[in-house]
């Protein structure tokens, strides 16, 4: 006879609800990276290609690339992207340049891009004119790992 009530799941049923919800929350996160746009703004066609190269591995599709910052600021105003990866010693405007002339452009319906600044050198001078400008994420490039991963959280930061 079969007792009415709350009924307790096994084990594996359990087991099969954790799979289950793993996979949705993988699902929704490989989603969100296939919409993530992300522009590669630096004057080495090398450290773009290795940028984008390690993104695509990741899951990662939509890229543009520029080599200036004038082109920069073209593409941010065109592509409205969600992330832009900001060589440090980019030329005309410079790298504070191309931050404050994209917070001049209407994103309307997408959101002001976040930034990534990339420098082979690590200076701290440069930090602290960046502080009072946007949220940003500072990357030397000597770092054997380029953002992946971590591009979504520092979207939501």
């Amino acid at each position: 006879m079969v007792k009415y009530g709350k009924i307790k799941p096994s084990k594996k049923l359990k087991t099969l609800w954790e799979i289950y919800r793993y996979e949705k929350e993988r699902q929704i996160m490989e989603q969100n990276i296939k919409n993530i746009k992300i522009l590669l703004a630096d004057e080495s066609s090398e450290f773009r290609k290795l940028c984008r190269q390690r993104l695509s591995d990741l899951g990662y599709t939509s890229f543009e690339e520029s080599t200036n910052g004038e082109d920069t600021l073209y593409k941010i105003s065109r592509f409205h992207p969600d992330i832009v990866l900001l060589d440090i010693w980019l030329s005309k405007p410079d790298f504070i340049g191309v931050i404050k002339g994209a917070f001049s452009f209407n994103y309307s319906p997408d959101k002001p891009p976040s930034f990534i600044v990339t420098s082979a050198i690590n200076n701290q001078n440069m930090f602290h004119k960046l502080l009072p400008l946007t949220n940003f994420q500072f990357l030397t490039k000597s770092t054997p790992k380029v953002p992946g991963p971590q591009l979504p959280e520092i979207l939501s930061a």
